[in-house]
């Protein structure tokens, strides 16, 4: 079984394009979109079709939540072309407002006898949605609302930064931006006989292009996606990512 898993895309549409012509999306058997697809950057509308023309389970993501107005944190944001960009954002994609408001939040499923959570970040508590808050809380356990639920694994995206960290039992994957990082990321899930496989994979793209083109639309708050982008924390993606569950 191979199970192709990515998210934080917000709206670069070359990014999600080309996700979609890799070996790896085309062969999965199964495709898991973490939320994020929208918001941020201006594709939004070319970049939600291209998805949704494969068989992929969508969650809900942070910045989907906004569109629909589950949760209202732009206040929290620095950028005011921050707010201009999501009335952009709801306007592109006014048909699909209603596939929004039915996105799932979580997506459980046992591989390999082990049990695994799909989310964005930790739906139980909206603060998480502001990304200094999620990284201050120290505990993802908690953060994740996971004390009383067993999962082996929680596989989950928002932070933009590919990390590992175990807790107790459980370990916790960000599988990191396809959309918002100069080199895209994206997280294989292999079950074989020798066990699960975890491969975390780079998808670069051309960020100056892309910086360029959003300042040739004129679209705001573009120097917030420059920062984005540019801190890449390639130099601390963990190399343990890439581990063998006996």
């Amino acid at each position: 079984m191979k199970i192709c898993v990515f998210g934080d895309i917000h709206a670069n549409f070359e990014q999600m394009k080309a996700l979609s012509q890799t070996e790896d999306f085309m062969q999965a058997d199964l495709r898991i979109c973490l939320g994020d697809v929208v918001g941020m950057g201006p594709y939004n509308l070319e970049t939600l079709e291209c998805m949704l023309k494969f068989d992929v389970i969508y969650l809900c993501g942070n910045h989907e939540a906004r569109i629909t107005k589950e949760i209202d944190d732009l206040t929290l944001e620095k950028d005011g072309g921050v707010f201009v960009q999501y009335e952009n954002c709801r306007k592109a994609i006014d048909k699909y407002l209603p596939l929004l408001f039915s996105l799932p939040k979580n997506y459980d499923m046992t591989i390999g006898g082990k049990k695994f959570r799909f989310t964005h970040y930790g739906w139980h508590n909206h603060q998480m949605s502001n990304k200094i808050l999620s990284l201050k809380n120290q505990s993802l356990t908690k953060q994740f609302g996971v004390e009383n639920e067993k999962f082996d694994y929680v596989i989950y995206g928002h932070i933009h930064t590919p990390s590992i960290v175990v807790e107790g039992s459980t370990t916790f994957f960000d599988v990191g931006s396809l959309g918002l990082k100069s080199l895209g990321n994206y997280l294989m899930i292999y079950e074989e006989e020798k066990g699960i496989v975890f491969k975390s994979k780079f998808l670069p793209f051309d960020k100056d292009k892309f910086i360029e083109k959003c300042k040739n639309l004129n679209y705001p708050g573009w120097e917030e996606l420059y920062n984005f982008i540019y801190d890449n924390n390639y130099e601390t993606f963990p190399k343990s990512l890439n581990k063998e569950e006996k």
